[in-house]
């Protein structure tokens, strides 16, 4: 299902909830204000956003902007879920790679990420101000379920 800037309220909540350094209101209106390069989508349980993820497009290439799942809906499936569906609607933009950046102390995260096609690519020193960051890249966007 598509995020929409209908959303917003219940983005920030789990946004803030989520990450250190969240994403502002302005940045989410931005994302999601008909922005041709842009896709995300969301998971509900019951009509509550528990669930969304952003990834930025051009070309062939892809960032995944930012993923999260609502603290108590972790380690269920829904994280993978909702990446899935991310990679579906790259494949269907022909996009051949996605990027990200995951916390080197994110290991869930990394162990999702390399279950579903990701490699490491690069560290990146302080990417996170305090923490380095590793660059992760998922190559010809395909199936690895």
């Amino acid at each position: 299902m598509d995020l929409t800037i209908n959303d917003l309220d219940s983005i920030m909540e789990l946004e803030v909830s989520l990450f250190e350094k969240p994403y502002t209101r302005d940045d989410y209106v931005f994302l999601l204000s008909d922005n041709p390069h842009i896709i995300a989508k969301k998971l509900t349980v019951n009509e509550t956003l528990i669930g969304y993820g952003v990834i930025q497009f051009l070309y062939n290439s892809a960032n995944l902007l930012t993923i999260g799942i609502k603290q108590d809906y972790q380690s269920q499936g829904y994280g993978r879920k909702l990446l899935l569906e991310l990679i579906e609607a790259m494949k269907k933009r022909e996009v051949n790679e996605i990027f990200l950046e995951v916390r080197v102390s994110n290991q869930r995260a990394i162990n999702l990420y390399k279950s579903l096609g990701f490699k490491e690519n690069r560290l990146r020193k302080n990417y996170y101000g305090n923490e380095d960051g590793i660059e992760m890249i998922r190559k010809e966007v395909e199936n690895h379920e």
